[in-house]
């Protein structure tokens, strides 16, 4: 399980606010609201205190994000009003998350301008039960009678943690359209298919081409499964074959 947390760094100004006690789920349901909250501080007291925000991301992503204002006034998820635990209720225009894992940063700032340190965490966005597939790395295109390899990858996560997963796989659609159902499995044993590292949640495969394949766009859907039999979301790549 993946959780990253580090502590902004508040200076040496005495004046400058604090956050502490950032407090975000591990694991988030992609339909449901996101409760998060941080403990402020302010040397001159919280009616010192402008404005507490931050904002939110696909991990290590400077772009799409999205901002986040927190309160202390005892509503949108905050418990008690002016006790110094700010909170906020994210959820997206959309109604629901995509799938993956996201950074949230919160910072504060006073009605001086002083500025807090920021806070980050991660937090996952899961399906249920099953398996997260994300980050697929696929060629663009593949030369159509090409002998050498190109190899295929993508990466998984899990609630109840990777050896929980019990196979990933992907299904092919033919630039016709057609597709014969088959499950092409994916390793992540550190060899199979130039696999690099065992057991790390990555998953390789290698594909070749056939003088005689179709030309044009080919759809790979991946697929999981976990030892329980719940199902992963479907992420997919096209790959063109001239």
């Amino acid at each position: 399980m993946i959780f990253l947390a580090c502590g902004g760094n508040n200076g040496t100004n005495p004046q400058n606010p604090s956050v502490s006690n950032f407090e975000v789920p591990l694991n988030h349901i992609y339909t449901d609201t996101l409760n998060v909250s941080v403990k402020i501080s302010d040397p001159q007291g919280f009616s010192d205190l402008d404005s507490v925000w931050g904002s939110y991301g696909y991990l290590g992503s400077q772009t799409d994000r999205q901002p986040v204002r927190f309160n202390d006034e005892g509503i949108d998820g905050d418990s008690a009003a002016n006790d110094g635990k700010y909170s906020a209720e994210i959820m997206p225009s959309a109604g629901e998350f995509q799938f993956g894992y996201y950074d949230l940063s919160v910072r504060a700032v006073d009605k001086s301008g002083n500025l807090s340190g920021q806070l980050e965490k991660s937090f996952w966005v899961v399906i249920g039960e099953g398996p997260i597939l994300f980050d697929p790395v696929a060629p663009d295109s593949i030369q159509r009678g090409t002998l050498e390899p190109s190899f295929i990858t993508i990466r998984s996560y899990d609630p109840d943690g990777l050896a929980d997963i019990d196979s990933v796989y992907l299904i092919t659609i033919r630039p016709d359209s057609t597709s014969s159902g088959a499950h092409f499995y994916m390793y992540d044993d550190g060899y199979t298919y130039d696999d690099q590292v065992a057991a790390d949640g990555t998953y390789t495969i290698g594909i070749v081409t056939d003088p005689g394949n179709q030309l044009g766009e080919y759809i790979f859907t991946f697929y999981a499964l976990d030892t329980n039999g719940n199902q992963s979301n479907n992420p997919f790549k096209i790959i063109t074959v001239y």
